[in-house]
């Protein structure tokens, strides 16, 4: 074994000592890039086919188009690589030339673009990620919108009333269901950032239910404050302001006989007034249903009124006699009541309901069952 002669040793620690400072400056780089590593992102992806793209952005919001975080150019076609800084809240990132943008929780890691049917996700290879969870909830209110897409399309081809009305019942079940996911995921992050963003991009499912808007509110929490948060409080109580309170609006309008009826006829009694019209497959399936429940609701003391939108007398007296309907039958005559009803209880979309109690005052809009037993138990 050949030896180190002192010459050489020599030689070597002045090697050393003069390339020392490289050397720490290459550890310190290396130390550098650790740490900035448990701080960045990357995300990889292809565009699928028909959608090439020369660049693919992450910005941070739906409508800001400037508001861009980070940018990748493509390879000339589908294939793309996005690094950053991990902000640690809801980004969205915008694919190809549809602009179609898909929610990204920007946090640590390594994640990659994928699609499932019609829909994509940014994926994480963490499955304890946060990604990782806020996928699970888009997903499932994806796959609860597909089932309800299929139901649509069966409706439109189905001639039979009473499979239709069936069709139209499970559809309005499958849409509870999807406000039911809805309020789940926004409740997973309650509290935070991500909770707010949520509510504001998902709100057009609870544009026109004030119940559904103000159970995303209480499943947000109290999150910090920011632009975001105070638009969604100024829209949730502009619909707030728009809902019909307090004194039910007075009414005259004839019945199927022909015979005037008053809401003070009913003083002293629960009263349920649904809004309907003929022309409207959801009110006549909720009708159909409310047909199983009236002996229920004469049992607690409860008035039926249904007030048809018809503007032809005819398809409303037609729809009275096919669908066997009890309970009190009006329909809405400006001739008669000098203004349209629904105006006066500030009705938006048909079916429409409201309890009122015996004191003719607004209970509730919209009641579900377990609500309307409540209410008169």
């Amino acid at each position: 074994m050949t030896g180190i002669t002192n010459s050489g040793f020599r030689s070597f620690l002045f090697i050393c000592q003069k390339n020392m400072k490289t050397i720490y400056c290459l550890l310190y780089g290396v130390l550098c890039l650790a740490c900035s590593s448990e701080n960045t992102y990357t995300l990889c992806g292809t565009l699928p086919d028909g959608q090439e793209a020369s660049k693919v952005v992450l910005v941070g919001s739906i409508e800001k188009e400037t508001d861009t975080l980070s940018l990748a150019m493509t390879d000339g076609g589908q294939n793309f690589k996005l690094e950053g800084k991990a902000v640690n809240r809801l980004v969205f990132l915008d694919k190809g030339d549809r602009s179609e943008k898909i929610f990204f929780y920007a946090e640590p890691g390594e994640f990659y673009l994928e699609q499932k049917g019609e829909n994509f996700y940014v994926m994480a290879e963490n499955p304890k990620s946060i990604q990782a969870r806020l996928v699970t909830m888009l997903s499932a209110m994806d796959e609860n919108r597909e089932v309800g897409r299929q139901i649509k399309e069966k409706v439109e081809k189905t001639v039979n009333d009473s499979v239709r009305e069936e069709l139209y019942l499970q559809y309005e079940i499958n849409w509870k269901k999807g406000n039911d996911l809805m309020i789940e995921a926004i409740s997973q992050f309650k509290g935070t950032d991500l909770a707010v963003a949520l509510l504001a991009e998902k709100r057009w499912m609870i544009e026109y239910d004030l119940k559904l808007f103000r159970r995303a509110i209480e499943a947000m929490g109290e999150v910090p404050d920011s632009k975001m948060k105070t638009d969604v409080l100024i829209k949730y109580q502009a619909m707030a302001d728009k809902q019909l309170a307090g004194k039910a609006p007075e009414f005259t309008l004839p019945d199927i006989n022909g015979k005037m009826v008053k809401l003070t006829d009913f003083k002293g009694k629960y009263v349920l007034v649904n809004f309907w019209a003929s022309w409207c497959r959801p009110c006549r399936a909720r009708n159909k249903k409310l047909i199983k429940h009236y002996e229920q609701l004469k049992k607690w003391g409860i008035e039926v009124i249904s007030i048809s939108c018809d503007k032809e007398g005819s398809r409303w007296l037609q729809a009275v006699k096919e669908d066997e309907l009890n309970g009190w039958q009006l329909r809405e005559d400006v001739k008669v009541n000098g203004k349209e009803v629904g105006n006066d209880y500030k009705v938006e979309l048909i079916p429409t309901f409201y309890l009122i109690s015996p004191e003719g005052m607004i209970l509730e809009v919209n009641p579900e069952w377990k609500e309307i037993e409540a209410r008169v138990a």
